[in-house]
């Protein structure tokens, strides 16, 4: 049944639209309708009238208004983007889009309350507010990527997202989590500022020795890039000055002789079958700028690279360099006990022990005498200042006597301990 009806409805609307004759029968019922309607109720008909000139009216009053505040809204815009300040931009922005919202409210009201729309701003309205609020967010954090030729990239890329087949929310994926992030930033930013910039600093540090490192690397390709050289395989004689006469000159090559190619962009020149390559040769200090240009039968030369004539050396390099530490050798000095006794000791320089007296009056009490023909030697108590020998010389009472024994020209010691 709704099939038929269907069907009814199109044949109707393609008679309407094809046939001239229906179409004006229909017009001149219509017409006909009308006039019986006004002389029947001529009160409703004025009425009526009356009733859609002022909604006319109104309707019309309304656009105006509406048009006029999308104006002044646009306007608004415009001049913040060309002003730039982030204040004064982001009060634009707020309020363009909230006299927008307010000249629209009433009609979205009525059109809600009548159920042509589901609510009183329909989704695509409050789409394009959330891309001119987020336009306006750019503006108020980032003053300087809003620019006109940013912008016009941004419509740009609108325009295409129009031919993609896939649906894609940009708002909901990109947009919303975009802008949430950038508040966490600003919030990092104001209340952890030393903080913020540090850990800025340690990023674009990082950065910076990615980029080092990449312009390190950029110069030894350019380097390789740049210079072609190469190595006589065979002992020659004769070079050619140029390859229109090919006029001979003798300049004798030895096999291994490292030579450097004019331009490794030039093509090899073919005479009478031979290949020629134009080669530079190296001068006395082993420069090869500004050497003699000669020409060489391509098959004599292969070629190399700078790398393979100056390879590099990592052992010249200080971190790579083998520093053996200076190790201070220091010999421990060995104890020598004496006990009750009489002992000659020769002295020559420092005695190459410690002379540690243990007598037989007991531990509080360790009795010994020095003496010697010249006394032309010194006493050395550790921790304390030399003694001169002498036979009026006062040795410190010590409970453990340990003492080392010194003299620049020689000298025995009779050492007695009691």
């Amino acid at each position: 049944m709704n099939f038929i009806i269907v069907i009814a409805i199109i044949a109707v609307i393609a008679m309407f639209i094809f046939w001239t004759g229906f179409r004006s029968w229909v017009i001149r019922q219509l017409n006909s309708i009308e006039r019986a309607f006004i002389a029947v109720m001529p009160a409703v008909t004025t009425w009526l009238r009356n009733a859609l000139r002022v909604v006319g009216r109104i309707i019309g009053i309304y656009s105006m208004i509406l048009g006029i505040v999308s104006l002044f809204a646009l306007v608004l815009i415009i001049i913040a983007l060309l002003i730039n300040a982030p204040g004064f931009t982001a009060f634009a922005f707020v309020l363009a889009i909230s006299m927008v919202m307010l000249a629209w409210l009433p009609a979205g009201i009525i059109l809600r309350v009548f159920r042509v729309n589901s609510a009183v701003i329909p989704k695509a309205m409050k789409t394009f507010i959330a891309w001119v609020a987020f336009v306006g967010f750019l503006g108020l954090t980032m003053p300087d990527v809003l620019t006109f030729k940013s912008l016009l990239g941004v419509a740009l890329i609108g325009f295409i997202m129009l031919g993609v087949t896939s649906s894609i929310n940009v708002l909901d994926k990109i947009i919303f989590p975009f802008v949430l992030l950038m508040c966490l930033t600003i919030a990092w930013k104001y209340f952890f500022p030393e903080d913020f910039r540090s850990t800025t600093r340690y990023v674009v540090s990082w950065s910076k020795r990615a980029n080092t490192a990449k312009d390190r690397g950029a110069i030894n390709n350019e380097m390789n890039a740049a210079t072609t050289y190469g190595v006589i395989l065979r002992d020659i004689n004769i070079l050619y000055k140029d390859t229109a006469s090919l006029a001979e000159e003798k300049h004798p090559l030895l096999r291994g002789t490292i030579i450097k190619f004019v331009s490794h962009k030039q093509e090899v020149c073919v005479i009478d079958g031979q290949g020629f390559v134009q080669i530079q040769l190296s001068k006395a200090n082993g420069s090869f700028v500004k050497g003699e240009k000669r020409w060489i039968e391509a098959e004599f030369v292969q070629i190399a690279t700078p790398r393979e004539i100056v390879p590099e050396d990592d052992s010249l390099l200080p971190s790579n360099q083998n520093q053996q530490p200076s190790v201070t050798q220091t010999s421990m000095v060995k104890d020598s006990i004496f006990t009750k006794g009489v002992y000659q000791i020769n002295v020559n320089g420092k005695t190459p022990f410690n002379i540690v007296i243990v007598s037989t009056q007991g531990v509080e009490c360790h009795r010994y005498s020095l003496q010697s023909p010249t006394w032309n030697y010194q006493i050395l108590i550790p921790g304390r200042s030399p003694i001169q020998a002498g036979p009026t010389a006062a040795l410190p009472y010590l409970t453990n006597p340990v003492f080392r024994l010194a003299s620049a020209q020689g000298d025995t010691v009779t050492l007695t301990v009691t």
